[in-house]
């Protein structure tokens, strides 16, 4: 296959990236800059990955080797999860009256919580931050021992996102969503 200089490049960019990931918490790795240039740094990082990976250490890059970092650079991205952080900040609060999308995480929350404990009462998932958002929030407020406000500061947020993240969602049947 024949490829453009730009292609080329895009190919090698997408290669420092996925030594970057691979080689991230060894001291002793190279730190490539990704600039879509196969020099002397990225072939140094090809032959260190093909030395572990008990591959031909001749710096260059071909299917078994490409396959093989695809390999490793996909079980270094699904080892840790990160966190989805959607909370503006300490001083924000969710209230009555909100209509956005931080209110449909919530509700979706809440939701699934509330398909999960008969304690929960269950809300729609409308961005609006309704009468049954409001005594859900109370409800779970209750449930964690804080004032029942109804609206939502960082504690509230992190109380329902720890009940959630607590969730076996695998076993909830969530109902579909109308587009």
């Amino acid at each position: 296959m024949v490829y453009t200089e730009e292609e080329k490049k895009n190919v090698v960019l997408e290669l420092q990236k996925y030594l970057n990931k691979i080689f991230k918490n060894e001291p002793d790795a190279p730190k490539l800059v990704e600039d879509g240039v196969y020099g002397p740094e990225t072939k140094e990082a090809v032959v260190k990955f093909c030395e572990k990976n008990d591959l031909p250490t001749n710096g260059e890059v071909n299917k078994e080797v490409w396959d093989k970092i695809i390999e490793v650079y996909n079980e270094y991205s699904t080892d840790v999860v990160k966190p989805l952080i959607v909370f503006p900040s300490v001083e924000y609060i969710i209230k009555p009256g909100d209509n956005n999308m931080l209110v449909s995480i919530l509700q979706i929350m809440l939701q699934a919580l509330g398909l999960k404990y008969r304690n929960c009462p269950m809300v729609n998932v409308t961005g609006i931050y309704d009468d049954l958002t409001v005594n859900a929030v109370k409800n779970i407020q209750n449930i964690v021992q804080t004032e029942p406000t109804g609206t939502v500061n960082l504690i509230t947020w992190n109380h329902i996102t720890t009940l959630f993240n607590e969730l076996e969602l695998e076993d909830l049947h969530l109902p579909q969503v109308q587009l």
